[in-house]
Formats: C-alpha cells, structure tokens, sequence
C-alpha cells in the first residue's frame, strides 16, 4: 500500500457535496493544500429534490445561474392531497437544480482555485495520530494535518471516530417524472407542497425537462412517505413513476451537544446532523457550517487554536438555536398538521414570513420571538 509523503496536504476531505466542495474552496483560497476524496465517479447522481433556497444561494461563494433549472416564486399548496391555492411572491424563493450538475460544478470550481480531487475512491479506515490523520483506501493511504468528514448521512467519518451519538434520523424518498412541454409550463416558478404528513410534507420541484416529487418525515411516518408520493402524483394530475424509481435518502439530524469534532477532525453538512428538522433542507447548514470551519481549521493550521474544538462552539453558538426553534415547530406541526397547513394557506403573515425564510431575511428563531407571549409558551412544551 502505497503512502503518500507526510502532511502532503494540509486538509484532507472525505465527500465532494456542498459542505466539502465550499469548504475546500475557502481553504484553498486562504493558501491551503487541500485534497478531497469522493467514492464515487463524478458527475454522480444523488437523492435530493433539488431545490436552492435564496439564502443557501446567497452563501455560494461564485455563480451557478448557468445550471438553474428553474425559479420559484410560489407554491401550490395542498393538505391531505386536495388542492387548497396557489400562493405566489413577489421575490424568488428557490432555485431548481438537477443535484449532479450542481454539485459537479461547486467541486469543478474548487479544482480551479486549486483543490486536489480523488474520484471513484472509497475511504476505507481513518487513523488520527498526535500531528496527522491517515485516511486508509483500497491501494493508498492519504497524510494530512487536519481531516473533514462533509461525506454525508452513512458517513465513513462519523463511524470511524464513534462521532455517531445523539443523531435522530430523518427519511426522504424522490423521484423523477418526465414531462410534455404543456405541462411543464403549468408548474414555471411553482412548487407543490402538500401539508397533510404530520410532521413531513410531500414537494413537486419543478425541473426544465421533469418533475422531482417526493415525501419526506420521521421515521415515524416512514411507512406513509411511498403511498404519499403516489397520492401525490395522482392529486396533481402528473401521470405515474414506476414504485421501483422511488429512492429514499437518510436524514440524521443532530441533537444539542453532539460531538462534532476530534482534535485534527472536524464534521460539516449532513455528516453533522445539520439538516433543518421541519423542511429537511441541508444545503444551506451546510454551507454555513463549512464556513465556520474554514475558520477554525485556518486558526489550528497557524497554530492559534490547540485543536478544532472551537468550531463545535461556533456551530452550538450560530446554528442549533435556529435549527432548535425549527424543531419545535416540525413538533407542532406532526402535533397539528391541518392548523400548519391552513396557516399558510390563509394567514398573510404567516404566508409572508414563510417567504422571507427562505430568503435569507428570517431566521427561525425570529419567527418564534415574533410570536405573541402566549403563543411563545408553546415553544417550552414541546
């Protein structure tokens, strides 16, 4: 087995989605040697329904307009599968990308600002020694001073360093449905939200040539979220996908205080349960979480930090309160379904701060401070 020369590299990642790709750009543009590994060939298809919310967008550290699929101004919203309105914004909310393009074109631009990338290569076993990490493959062994884990739900990371306590999980299942040009343009700058999944929902994410729909929840609506995508394409009048299409996707969601760091290894993204619990969107945690760990990874790098403890500080610090109050009202909303969704059916501010959410302009905890005193004790029960 081959090993390459000690500390080649200063940052080795193990995963090429957002997290990995972002991050490894940051770092390389600080003056870093940084090395990603990804298992599979790239461009490589991934379970996910493809939608970019304008604040994830407003992270991304370079332009992605040239992928766009679509741009969403409103939603068709539905509960139980009976179609309630259409509700539209006078500002984008979201971009539609397919997930293969996209990602292959942030680790494209990491490459160009330097990045090493290692493609169809499995990490196999990870050794932390006390001045480097040693990621083990089938035929190398990779040197670094510092290692990220940015590979996602079934992380080799998280379970080679037993990082993997205090996770809840999470499903989500997608698939894909072609289209006629006609039909396609009845969804231009619309999703489909569905409402009626306690504690879940199930989407219609429009693409240029396709649909992406699918359902996400619980584990306990799991066995709801296959006969919801049915129901689903049926409600909305979009045909039919054979069963067998219908991938599902794992979704850990981190608890308060999980572990997220080792003294040269750091988590990011999905790896770190950092998925907002009530919309399951992932990108945009994990471009904020990669941010705050090019910081503490540059102050370890120029020996101003002992280690990489810092970063799990900065993620309890600056994420979980948001990603806490998100909770809640996923909690809420698996307690009493129909009064979320009629809610955002019928409520103007309740519609209007829905938008600015996924803008960039709101935060979670804002709407929960936003709340009437009475209303905010609610937040304590649950």
């Amino acid at each position: 087995m081959k090993e390459h020369n000690h500390c080649q590299y200063d940052v080795t990642i193990v995963g090429s989605g957002p997290s990995g790709t972002v991050l490894a750009y940051e770092l390389a543009q600080q003056g870093c040697k940084v090395l990603i590994i990804e298992k599979n060939k790239l461009p490589r298809s991934k379970v996910c329904a493809g939608g970019i919310t304008v604040r994830a967008s407003l992270l991304l550290p370079f332009d992605f307009s040239q992928i766009v699929e679509d741009v969403i101004y409103g939603a068709r919203l539905s509960y139980n599968f009976k179609l309630k309105k259409t509700r539209i914004y006078d500002k984008p909310l979201a971009y539609t990308v397919m997930r293969e393009k996209f990602d292959y074109h942030l680790v494209s631009r990491a490459c160009e600002a330097g990045v090493t990338l290692v493609e169809g290569v499995e990490a196999r076993h990870i050794d932390v020694d006390r001045d480097r990490v040693l990621v083990r493959t089938k035929s190398d062994t990779f040197s670094s001073s510092v290692l990220v884990g940015a590979d996602g739900s079934n992380s080799v990371v998280v379970q080679s360093l037993g990082l993997k306590q205090g996770f809840e999980y999470g499903l989500a299942l997608n698939s894909h449905i072609s289209l006629d040009k006609d039909k396609a343009l009845e969804w231009d700058g619309l999703l489909g939200l569905d409402l009626g999944i306690p504690g879940g929902y199930a989407w219609v994410f429009p693409k240029q040539d396709c649909l992406s729909v699918g359902a996400g929840g619980s584990f306990r609506v799991a066995r709801r979220l296959k006969p919801s995508v049915t129901r689903l394409i049926q409600a909305y009048n979009l045909g039919s996908v054979d069963p067998r299409l219908i991938r599902g996707h794992l979704m850990p969601l981190r608890r308060a205080k999980t572990p997220l760091s080792h003294p040269r290894v750091l988590l990011v993204g999905d790896a770190a349960g950092l998925i907002d619990p009530l919309s399951g969107e992932g990108i945009y945690y994990a471009l904020k979480s990669s941010y705050l760990a090019s910081g503490a990874i540059m102050r370890f790098i120029k020996g101003e930090a002992a280690d990489l403890r810092d970063y799990e500080a900065a993620v309890d610090n600056e994420l979980m309160p948001d990603l806490k109050a998100a909770r809640t009202i996923q909690k809420i909303n698996s307690a009493a379904p129909y009064l979320f969704s009629h809610l955002l059916n019928e409520n103007d501010r309740v519609w209007r701060a829905f938008c600015r959410l996924l803008r960039g302009e709101k935060t979670y905890v804002d709407i929960k401070n936003f709340l009437s005193p009475p209303l905010r004790l609610i937040f304590r029960y649950f």
